[in-house]
């Protein structure tokens, strides 16, 4: 009966603790909560920076820019741009700020390239192929996971724009392809890729003319545009008026002037 008394104590005790920590904590969160935004609501004020524009040529010195939700607000000189009270103020006194690079080619192999991409300066990225499931087992990414995680704001990244697997004829360039042999196929795989919910459609080295005029088709109708190798039963003239999108490396060019 003591036991049971003494076992009683410890509870309740903890209890009380655990009360009094989260009412400190609630009070805490009070009195900082004007100055510990969350991410999405805080405001950054980054002064004194030489800001490289795209509609303009040359530098424009000596600006300051507003950022809140993830974009920016407003740009002026320190006279025209009134600095919110919660602001956080960066000074870029020296150092210049421009638009996001967007890198057209990579393939995405790494959790840890994403950080490498936003540290050069590149925020949007064209991943041109998605690799077969069992690549993930030998550590590859895949680039719709990661997509999401960026959106969501669980990885730091750039927005991330992808292609979906490599569509291929017989023979196979090499075992990352799926081989396509039918416009049936081509049909069939242009719909999982849009189910999937991959950006684009990329072609490769040796789809036949049937199963390539299929893949056109069908991702028109699924509104995908279609990029990649011009498959050589093509050749670059009817890629082009088939209405490839954009053409990878310079394969194809060489065989169609040579």
């Amino acid at each position: 009966m003591t036991t049971h008394r003494f076992a009683h104590g410890w509870v309740l005790l903890a209890l009380l603790t655990l009360l009094g920590l989260l009412l400190a904590g609630c009070a805490s969160a009070e009195r900082h909560s004007d100055r510990e935004l969350p991410g999405a609501e805080r405001v950054y004020a980054l002064v004194n920076a030489h800001l490289i524009p795209i509609a303009v040529p040359g530098v424009v010195a000596h600006q300051t820019l507003i950022v809140a939700q993830g974009r920016i607000q407003a740009i002026g000189s320190a006279d025209q741009i009134q600095i919110p009270p919660k602001a956080e103020v960066i000074d870029l006194r020296g150092r210049y700020v421009l638009p996001g690079f967007v890198d057209m080619h990579v393939h995405l192999a790494d959790e840890r390239d994403l950080l490498l991409f936003l540290r050069h300066g590149v925020t949007t990225v064209r991943n041109m192929a998605a690799y077969p499931w069992w690549t993930t087992l030998l550590g590859s990414v895949d680039p719709l996971v990661l997509r999401q995680k960026v959106k969501a704001g669980e990885l730091l990244g750039p927005d991330i724009f992808t292609c979906g697997p490599m569509l291929e004829g017989e023979p196979a360039q090499n075992l990352l392809t799926r081989v396509i042999d039918t416009p049936a196929q081509a049909e069939a795989a242009v719909r999982e890729i849009a189910n999937a919910g991959y950006d684009c459609v990329k072609v490769y080295n040796h789809l036949g003319k049937p199963a390539f005029e299929a893949v056109i088709r069908a991702a028109w109708l699924h509104d995908l545009p279609v990029m990649g190798h011009v498959p050589y039963d093509l050749g670059l003239d009817g890629a082009l008026k088939a209405g490839m999108r954009t053409i990878e490396h310079l394969n194809p060019y060489i065989d169609n002037f040579a």
